[in-house]
């Protein structure tokens, strides 16, 4: 509510002590009887006049004899009045949403800090996941490459061993290189490796990493489907289709890691 707004600054410090990332909102329910922000004042010194002269005024007006309190109070409002306090000069109220907030901020950390080891747990089985893949990966793109080396290898000869064919070399042999380098994912197996160790390092880190870490899966994700464009293998691209599941599971993840 806006009659605790004098709070603001000095929650916000209690609250990025524990959180430096995300949004958080803060709700205080006020249920002690004894705090208010708002009080009566009552003018008794026209309560009193009217009080002597009620029977007067009843006769007077020719009002019936049930008159009621509130039926005066709804004629001259001035008698009864609503004030705001100033809950900022209440100690004890501050004191008590100070202690309350700092408490909860304290079993936030806890829980989050709880929270975290399961996370880190989660992605280390992720990331032992998609090494094993690309572990396989490694094995069946060589086999692949070799198959395609060999074809192209037999298709040049057969060229070859046709009549009135002239060769040139140097350039036979730029294009294999170039057809070899096509087909190979070696480059980015290798940095697929690479961003899983360095994601493994900054999960053991006490620092905040989330950002490190959503910029890493982004990195994977690419590397990832480099070699799915690549590759012509039914098998490599099942094994790509299950890594993309994984990491996307892990990016999900990582948006709850300050």
């Amino acid at each position: 509510p806006k009659s605790l707004f004098f709070l603001d600054d000095e929650l916000k410090k209690i609250i990025t002590k524990d959180a430096n990332r995300g949004k958080i909102d803060i709700f205080i329910d006020i249920k002690s009887k004894g705090i208010y922000d708002m009080s009566l004042e009552i003018d008794y010194s026209l309560l009193d006049l009217y009080k002597n002269n009620l029977n007067v005024l009843i006769e007077y007006l020719k009002i019936d004899n049930n008159f009621q309190i509130f039926d005066l109070l709804a004629y001259d409002k001035d008698i009864l009045s609503s004030k705001r306090v100033d809950l900022s000069e209440n100690e004890l109220f501050v004191t008590s949403c100070i202690e309350c907030v700092t408490k909860a901020s304290s079993n936030f950390l806890e829980m989050r800090i709880q929270e975290g080891y399961n996370i880190e747990y989660d992605l280390n089985t992720k990331l032992k996941e998609l090494s094993l893949i690309l572990d396989k990966i490694e094995l069946v793109a060589k086999d692949v490459v070799n198959a395609n080396v060999n074809s192209l290898k037999e298709r040049i000869l057969e060229i070859l061993n046709q009549d009135n064919v002239k060769l040139d070399e140097d350039r036979l042999i730029n294009e294999i290189v170039f057809y070899t380098d096509k087909l190979s994912i070696d480059e980015e197996i290798v940095r697929l490796k690479s961003h899983i160790n360095l994601f493994k390092n900054i999960l053991v880190d006490d620092i905040s990493s989330g950002k490190k870490l959503d910029f890493l899966i982004q990195e994977m994700n690419r590397e990832t489907n480099t070699i799915g464009s690549k590759s012509a293998s039914i098998d490599i691209t099942n094994f790509i289709i299950e890594m993309k599941s994984i990491i996307e599971k892990m990016r999900e993840q990582v948006q709850n890691i300050e």
